[in-house]
């Protein structure tokens, strides 16, 4: 390990001059650039805080919280995020092992994962923060075996857990570099340390049952591999760490030798295997390019090792750099003032335009309550910009979210309810209604006594049948309700209530059939009842849900995703 040193005067205004302005540049791209559709949604969570939440855990949750109490704005919602993105690069510096400030500072700014998750607020960036803090303190730990800094250690490892799910590789692929670490007795502070403060929000999953776990591995794509899907997350690693710079960071991150260096090799393990991992899953199912983005950090290090040796090369990732450089502030310019909407509102339209289309619905809903079918996405933006909770409505068409958690659907119960569609549904017994806003026309319709059952569950017990084809078979189902009180369904004859199952033939929709009305029934507690029905005639895996469906409306969706083989 290098002994630190800043090293001349020029360096050490550098190093104080750059980050600030990557700060005041981020302030200013945070206070005119209106919200990301997920920022949006976490900006929800932050209205509702919790221990955790249906797909991510609570830090970025609680980031927003405090950062929108200072402004009440979109700067609110991204201050934490674009303060710690200037933090990071003096303590990148402080891992680097040659001096080389200009280098590191241009390589970080030209890498599309710093420069996006700079200002923009979501789980990625926190991820990306404590990464860099916990392979700080890790290399501190690595040479220096103190219970104080296993402690410390344990505080970055629960950071890490509370920021994403994905972190967990940064530990895994951490250890697989230096197994020797079970050897220490330390170790297991760190353990201790980690596990008891992530106590919490592993209960919060026991008691909603495991909704971040149904999501990530039990109701993921199902779809048919093609070799497409992994040359996709191929090609978007490339534009994730450059995207003119990909290749060459990619490259030098690769070559760098670790020289049984345990630090770097603790780097190339967690680089190649984040990489590596989701490049594998590709064969199962479809991964983000965003999902590898925290490997940006231990690639950034040994790339820059590696350029920093390299005199030829330097000179080549300083052109490519400053090329980059100037690209991503024109881009970032557009993306505050639109002057030129092939790169900006035509691209990226969920930048442009949310806060006129959130008021001219609120202005159409006339004082009824909004819920938009299957959008937590533009439920939480007309939220953020109406200043008035709506709510996504989600059939089995799409999937659940934190929507079908929260008690927001509780409080329009029986009220007057503005529902805006996500199709156009013919003819149906309602009054059907063309909204005009600033992104084209939306259909909606008012429903008088709305009601929503998403918060019933149905559960069988086994989530994974086999039955022969064409053959009629009972399935015992026990109905849920999480109320005090008992639920009856007989409230409008315009929107009877009906039990329901619906088949998927991998990803494809199969059919969806009425059971049985449940006009007549009354849930206190729970219910012990009877599915009845007749598998499909064609042979082949498919995916069952039951759910119940009020009148015309798509089934909700009340029990997991179950897979039901049809063989003989």
């Amino acid at each position: 390990m290098r002994a630190f040193s800043y090293g001349s005067f020029f360096q050490k205004k550098q190093i104080f001059i750059l980050p600030l302005l990557w700060f005041l540049i981020n302030l200013l791209q945070g206070f005119f650039t209106e919200l990301a559709h997920d920022e949006a949604y976490y900006w929800m969570y932050a209205k509702n805080l919790d221990i955790g939440y249906f797909d991510h855990p609570p830090m970025i949750a609680a980031m927003i919280k405090v950062g929108y109490f200072l402004f009440k704005s979109e700067l609110g919602v991204r201050i934490f995020t674009i303060l710690l993105s200037a933090i990071s690069i003096p303590l990148l510096f402080r891992l680097c092992k040659t001096e080389d400030f200009t280098l590191l500072f241009v390589l970080f700014s030209a890498t599309s994962v710093f420069q996006t998750y700079s200002f923009i607020a979501v789980p990625d960036g926190l991820l990306i923060f404590f990464a860099i803090l916990f392979f700080l303190v890790y290399r501190s730990y690595l040479n220096d075996d103190k219970y104080s800094t296993s402690f410390m250690l344990g505080l970055i490892v629960a950071a890490l857990l509370y920021s994403k799910y994905h972190s967990i590789l940064i530990l895994f692929f951490t250890l697989c570099s230096n197994i020797a670490l079970l050897k220490r007795k330390s170790f297991y502070i760190i353990v201790v340390v980690a596990v008891s403060l992530y106590l919490p929000h592993i209960l919060w999953q026991i008691q909603n049952d495991y909704p971040s776990y149904q999501y990530h591995v039990l109701n993921k794509s199902q779809a048919h591999y093609t070799p497409l899907s992994s040359l996709e997350f191929l090609l978007g690693q490339l534009v994730l760490f450059g995207p003119f710079a990909g290749v060459l960071l990619i490259y030098a991150a690769f070559k760098q030798p670790t020289q049984g260096d345990l630090f770097m090799r603790a780097l190339k393990f967690t680089f190649l295997g984040i990489l590596v991992f989701f490049f594998v899953s590709t064969f199962n199912s479809r991964a983000e390019a965003n999902w590898t983005a925290v490997a940006a950090v231990p690639m950034l290090l040994l790339s820059h090792l590696y350029i920093s040796t390299r005199a030829n090369m330097r000179k080549w990732a300083m052109r490519i750099g400053g090329f980059s450089i100037c690209l991503f502030l024109i881009f970032r310019v557009n993306l505050m003032f639109d002057f030129a909407p092939v790169i900006g509102s035509k691209a990226l339209p969920e930048f442009y335009g949310w806060k006129t289309w959130a008021q001219q619905i609120d202005k159409q809903a006339k004082g009824a309550e909004v819920a938009i079918m299957n959008s937590y996405q533009r439920a939480s933006k007309f939220s953020f910009y109406a200043q008035h909770d709506a709510i996504s409505l989600n059939n089995t068409s799409y999937r659940r979210n934190q929507y079908d958690l929260w008690s927001i659907v509780d409080s329009m119960q029986g009220k007057r309810v503005l529902l805006i569609l996500n199709w156009n549904p013919g003819n149906v017994k309602a009054d059907l209604l063309t909204l005009s806003t600033n992104k084209g026309d939306e259909y909606g319709v008012f429903i008088d006594n709305f009601r929503s059952y998403t918060k019933i569950n149905i559960a069988t017990g086994i989530n994974w049948f086999h039955f022969k084809p064409s053959t009629e078979v009972e399935i015992p189902i026990t109905i849920n309700s999480p109320y005090p009180y008992p639920v009856s369904f007989d409230h409008d004859t315009l929107y009877p209530v009906e039990l329901c199952y619906r088949l998927n033939y991998f990803e494809n929709f199969h059919s969806e059939h009425t059971v049985v009305p449940m006009t007549n029934m009354t849930v206190d507690g729970s219910l012990k009842t009877v599915l009845k029905f007749t598998t499909p005639a064609k042979e082949g895996p498919y995916y069952l849900r039951i759910a119940i469906r009020t009148g015309w409306l798509p089934s909700s969706i009340n029990s997991r995703l179950m897979r039901m083989d049809v063989e003989n």
